[in-house]
């Protein structure tokens, strides 16, 4: 019907818009709930702290301290085109903070396929001398990775001074790529070390590869290496702290802890994860005999 003239048409009620799948799934509990934010790397950098690099590549600093000289790579040690096409675009990739208190941690934007070359490691590579200078001290390689002992060997045999990545100051998104027992991302050296009948080039280069296809926005983690002290595996779960948990019966055939002073030769382990940690984690079935002054930096493995 026609209306007077001068009045207002009647308000209708807004239609029924169905929330997202996504917003669904959350509210029945059948995914996490997203972080407050993803930040893009130059806004992570400026957020966390460090200088993002991965323009720049790997540097090492001159003599007198003050200026960045960047590696210069042979032919060799470049992508081929094979690789260089599975390349994830740097600024899809995003920093996040973890719900569970292991601070940054990284994942992508876009579904990644297998295969995929997700970053490189980029910073500022130290010699053997530089790399002692840091100290004993956890803090001081918290952010260092260094390659696989088999191949720090070998570099050492030829005077290759490649053998450690600073991140801590200068570093990219790989930076925040967290340990996992699981992981979904390898590291892959480059040039690639294949056999024949001459030995291949000894790497000066390490990146991140998608082992499976991963979603967007799936936490992206590796494996530090057997070295990297992990102590909240032998800490109870934040749920249990503070509960009694289940102590050790006659019954139990968990080692005994030794002495103090035998406990206090494992350099290792028994500052971070205790000696029941380590001989768990590694399978000693005393002390470790390892007296390794200091820490490990992450392995490159």
């Amino acid at each position: 019907s026609r209306l007077p003239p001068g009045l207002p048409p009647p308000s209708l009620p807004p239609p029924s818009v169905p929330p997202p799948p996504s917003l669904l799934a959350i509210s029945a509990g059948k995914m996490p709930v997203p972080p407050a934010e993803y930040l893009r790397p130059a806004t992570a950098a400026a957020r966390i702290g460090y200088e993002d690099v991965q323009e720049l590549g790997n540097f090492r600093l001159s003599p007198c301290g003050r200026e960045r000289l960047p590696l210069s790579y042979a032919p060799h040690e470049a992508l081929s085109i094979e690789y260089a096409r599975r390349v994830v675009d740097y600024e899809s990739l995003r920093a996040f903070e973890t719900r569970d208190g292991r601070g940054w941690g990284l994942c992508c934007a876009k579904r990644l396929a297998r295969g995929a070359i997700v970053v490189e490691a980029v910073g500022r590579c130290l010699s053997e001398a530089e790399f002692a200078q840091l100290g004993n001290k956890y803090e001081h390689h918290e952010y260092v990775v260094s390659f696989d002992d088999a191949m720090l060997e070998r570099k050492r045999a030829v005077g290759d001074d490649v053998l450690y990545i600073d991140a801590r100051q200068q570093g990219n998104m790989m930076r925040l790529c967290n340990d996992s027992e699981t992981p979904n991302l390898k590291l892959m050296y480059w040039p690639l070390q294949r056999g024949g009948m001459e030995p291949p080039p000894l790497p000066r280069r390490a990146f991140l590869v998608a082992t499976t296809e991963i979603p967007p926005f799936t936490e992206l983690t590796w494996s530090y290496g057997v070295h990297y002290p992990r102590p909240w595996l032998s800490r109870p779960p934040p749920s249990a702290r503070g509960k009694r948990v289940r102590e050790v019966n006659s019954d139990d055939d968990s080692p005994k802890p030794p002495s103090l002073p035998k406990f206090q030769k494992c350099n290792k382990w028994n500052k971070t994860a205790g000696w029941i940690g380590c001989s768990r984690r590694l399978g000693h079935s005393g002390p470790c005999s390892t007296t390794v002054a200091g820490r490990r930096p992450r392995a490159l493995s």
